[in-house]
């Protein structure tokens, strides 16, 4: 049925329910499970629903939110959360079952999902709940939305120059993401020298290595997003030898850094019909990819280029003929 109510994305139920609405305040309480995964979901939940409410809320572990009568945002973990009729894939990228049901009510909240990550889409709802409160008030209508993902891969692809890498701005990036369901966050450096160190071929010493890279991925994993690195195995910058040397240190460093499922190739500078050095520039760091347990993740360009089966194909011209990828995708 349609609802007046305004989602970004629109779920696929969303049903006004008899009562008034939960108001977030100074009594405010997140109860969670007592799972690690629970836990910090738990925490974001609590720093989130306190910054809107502009009051601090206590989180309880391992309770269900029976013991608590009013103002409480119980967020529990369920093997069958419910599935809406008509629904689309319901497992992210990384395999993440994200299906979940919240259900507004006067004083209390629950969202009931089929994972960690699919308790953080229903809170993103909550909050778009709350923030959407009328005349200043924050509180959420009483409301039942059922919901799950229509498409697993839904992602922005950032083009970071390597001087340009700030971790806090691309925390704020991973937030945004969080905030509209998306679950994909596609850093595409321009300069595989911005991954490893140079592009001289030291390897060690990029950005990848440093602790900001590493609480960029554990941020983002905990909002539900996924860190997709992208080091453009044919970008020009040296001598053969020390450029190819160069590539397969970044491919190796990116790898070790990354625990999320694809590492990204590049391959835009492929021409439609791949040169014998495409190809030889191509291959080898593919196999890395393929050797670190990584999926291989390329531009439509690669659709031209022997890839291993599973690997992933991005189009981006619309101008581009389909052909070659339609095929690649049938092979």
């Amino acid at each position: 049925m349609t609802s007046p109510i305004a989602l970004v994305p629109a779920p696929l139920r969303c049903e006004p329910l008899d009562g008034g609405p939960f108001a977030l305040g100074a009594a405010t309480s997140v109860a969670v499970g007592d799972s690690p995964g629970e836990i910090a979901v738990g925490y974001v939940a609590a720093d989130l629903l306190g910054r809107l409410g502009r009051c601090p809320v206590e989180l309880l572990v391992g309770a269900d939110g029976a013991d608590v009568v009013d103002d409480v945002v119980v967020l529990r973990v369920r093997q069958r959360p419910g599935r809406p009729p008509g629904t689309g894939p319901t497992t992210g990228p990384a395999g993440a079952d994200e299906r979940y049901v919240l259900r507004v009510e006067p004083g209390r909240v629950t969202v009931d999902g089929a994972s960690t990550t699919a308790l953080v889409r229903g809170l993103a709802t909550l909050v778009q709940l709350l923030a959407g409160g009328v005349g200043g008030a924050v509180g959420a209508p009483a409301v039942l939305v059922e919901d799950a993902p229509r498409y697993a891969w839904r992602g922005l692809c950032v083009d970071v120059p390597p001087e340009a890498l700030d971790v806090d701005d691309l925390k704020v990036v991973a937030t945004l993401l969080a905030a509209y369901k998306l679950n994909v966050l596609h850093l595409r450096v321009p300069e595989h020298g911005g991954w490893d160190g140079g592009g001289d071929g030291g390897g060690a010493g990029g950005w990848c290595s440093t602790p900001a890279y590493a609480e960029l991925v554990g941020f983002a994993e905990l909002h539900g997003v996924t860190v997709l690195p992208e080091v453009d195995v044919l970008t020009p910058r040296a001598p053969a030898a020390q450029r190819d040397r160069s590539v397969r240190d970044a491919v190796a460093e990116v790898a070790r850094a990354t625990p999320g499922p694809w590492l990204h190739v590049g391959g835009r500078d492929v021409a439609p019909v791949p040169t014998v050095e495409d190809l030889r520039r191509v291959a080898e760091p593919v196999d890395a990819v393929v050797g670190s347990a990584h999926t291989v993740v390329g531009w439509a360009e690669l659709a031209a280029v022997p890839l291993p089966r599973g690997s992933v194909l991005q189009h981006h011209d619309d101008a581009r003929d389909p052909a070659p990828l339609v095929a690649a995708a049938r092979a």
